[in-house]
């Protein structure tokens, strides 16, 4: 299997990213590094690779996400990845993300449970922490102002609603992922 960073890829890249030829093919070189030039990117590589806890509910979930297969993470599912967990992904795009983040089951919306799991994942991972009772509070007052409609989960258009008026919903990509430009070498 080759390793170079075939043309077809290169011209996606750029044009569904920011990303310069240049810089993709860095990120490529350094992708094939940390790889041993194998074609795809374990998940203890991508959380070395980004200084991630390996064990947290949270950043397991970020990478079944961004990694289509059980394979690993290609070349080109890695640069979409990262694109998306930093600074140069659209709100619209954090939003969408941040929904499938917490619907862990993949059901189309997100109960008090999965909220839950994710919420005390991502304190965990802030070095933070709150009693049960102090949790479970905050998740019930979070069902209470997006789950407009009283069915007990909170559907996509909900959360759309809820996250455009709540900034602090992507506050996982603020606080625990600091995945910015300079971080991934992506400044221009």
């Amino acid at each position: 299997m080759s390793t170079e960073l075939s043309p077809a890829v290169l011209t996606k890249l750029q044009q569904s990213s920011p990303l310069t030829a240049p810089q993709l093919t860095t990120l490529h070189q350094q992708f094939l590094q940390v790889t041993g030039r194998r074609p795809a990117l374990a998940k203890a590589e991508f959380f070395k690779l980004l200084s991630l806890t390996a064990s947290s509910k949270l950043f397991d979930r970020c990478f079944q996400l961004i990694s289509p297969n059980s394979d690993g993470l290609d070349f080109e599912h890695f640069v979409l990845g990262l694109l998306l967990l930093s600074d140069q992904a659209k709100r619209d795009q954090k939003i969408q993300f941040c929904f499938d983040l917490y619907d862990m089951n993949q059901n189309g919306v997100i109960s008090k449970d999965e909220l839950y799991a994710i919420t005390e994942s991502t304190l965990a991972e802030n070095g933070c922490s709150l009693p049960g009772p102090q949790l479970q509070a905050l998740v019930d007052e979070t069902f209470r102002r997006a789950d407009t409609n009283g069915d007990g989960v909170i559907s996509r258009d909900e959360f759309n609603r809820y996250a455009a008026s709540n900034p602090n919903v992507l506050i996982v990509f603020i606080t625990c992922l600091r995945l910015d430009s300079a971080t991934l070498g992506l400044e221009k």
